[in-house]
């Protein structure tokens, strides 16, 4: 059985498999499948794996309603053996085209694309397992904003609201050919980017409160095992923040995030332990709340998404989503960032150019800038948050 109707299974969704073994002809194939299809009315139909050449009358009876995912940057490669045919011939990139399907082969107007950099000593396998983890990043995202009509074909044009993950972005960064469309860049600088350890003196401040601390990150004996942390004093009190996560092939899994604030008689103690064997999230102390964690997705705490965020600006993205959950309620959210300046900020004397990368989170009418300087292997410098109840800074003073 196929892991796509195990996963129907599991989860009580209908099924049907027809076996096109039983037909003369690729028209009567596909007639039994509308005549399955049709009666339900869907307001999506996805192609995975069909690997099967779609007669015109299929395509014409849902159209605007039926994509595909073909493991090439459209139009190059169409049909099989694509990436035997971008290491044959030598190409410097590879990757991933999601399209709605028209008449014409691997055809029709294109809603995203995935790229990454070929290594020329990789084997295909390797290439082939690489491709597989932008598919299974990219899809479902097109697939959600698809349903949410933030991603529409209107004529032959792919329409994309505000809300949308995607959009017609040209990544100045890649200077590549297929223009007026968003590359979600997973390059071999991302892939095996090792974002070094650091220890750092950092001033946080606020309306209410000041204080000094030691931020590091550490990375531990077992392999792919690390930690960042905060640990800082204040008048009649002091507060402790530890993000314990896993790194593999630069995938950050989280594991834990710990808070420990004590102040005069007050003491406040919060864990959020991210169960990848169950998938549940759970939160104890303060707020105790338990959460499914969403399925092919990474969900970053609030100290490690820093990390993702230099991976991301290392990388050459100008913008994208990572997903937060609510520290109160628990509901995973996406969380959406933008570079938007170049800066300066001075620690311990010297002035370090910055990328500015801007958070906004609607929901609760907040704005965050991190500052990330390159000199410092795109260490986050400065953090400005301002929300209701005023403005929020974190910066370096002193690196060790």
């Amino acid at each position: 059985m196929s892991k796509g109707l195990e996963r129907a299974k599991k989860f009580h969704l209908m099924s049907k498999v027809i076996e096109h073994n039983n037909f003369n002809s690729r028209e009567e194939f596909d007639k039994a499948l509308l005549e399955q299809i049709l009666p339900i009315e869907p307001d999506l139909v996805v192609l995975a794996g069909f690997m099967r050449i779609l007669s015109n009358g299929f395509t014409k009876a849902l159209e605007g309603k039926l994509i595909n995912i073909h493991p090439s940057l459209l139009p190059d490669y169409p049909g099989l053996n694509t990436h035997k045919q971008a290491i044959e011939n030598g190409d410097l990139m590879h990757g991933i085209s999601v399209h709605y399907v028209s008449n014409e082969l691997d055809g029709g107007p294109i809603i995203t694309q995935g790229a990454l950099k070929i290594d020329p000593v990789q084997s295909e396998a390797k290439l082939i397992s690489r491709i597989h983890k932008i598919e299974h990043a990219v899809y479902p995202k097109v697939i959600a904003d698809i349903i949410k009509g933030y991603i529409s074909l209107q004529g032959d044009q792919v329409k994309f609201e505000a809300e949308s993950h995607f959009g017609q972005t040209i990544w100045s960064s890649l200077m590549y050919k297929y223009l007026g469309i968003l590359f979600i860049l997973i390059s071999s600088d991302l892939t095996a980017q090792e974002i070094p350890d650091y220890r750092g003196e950092y001033v946080f401040t606020n309306s209410r409160v000041s204080m000094q601390g030691i931020r590091e990150l550490i990375t531990h004996n077992e392999e792919g095992k690390r930690t960042i942390q905060f640990n800082a004093k204040f008048p009649l009190g002091r507060i402790k923040i530890i993000s314990d996560f896993s790194e593999t092939d630069s995938l950050i899994t989280s594991t834990k995030y710990y808070v420990d604030v004590k102040w005069t008689l007050i003491s406040d103690k919060r864990t959020l332990t991210f169960d990848q064997t169950s998938g549940t999230l759970n939160s104890k102390g303060k707020f105790e709340w338990s959460q499914a964690l969403i399925e092919n997705e990474n969900v970053f705490d609030p100290l490690n998404v820093q990390i993702q965020i230099r991976k991301n600006v290392i990388a050459g993205l100008m913008e994208f989503s990572l997903m937060l959950p609510d520290l109160k309620t628990g509901a995973i959210e996406a969380n959406n960032y933008k570079v938007i300046n170049n800066g300066n900020f001075e620690v311990d004397g010297t002035n370090y150019p910055c990328i500015i990368v801007e958070r906004i989170r609607l929901q609760d009418d907040r704005t965050t800038r991190y500052f990330l300087a390159p000199d410092l292997d795109y260490l986050i410098i400065k953090v400005e948050d301002q929300d209701q109840d005023g403005d929020t800074m974190l910066e370096l003073k002193k690196l060790y």
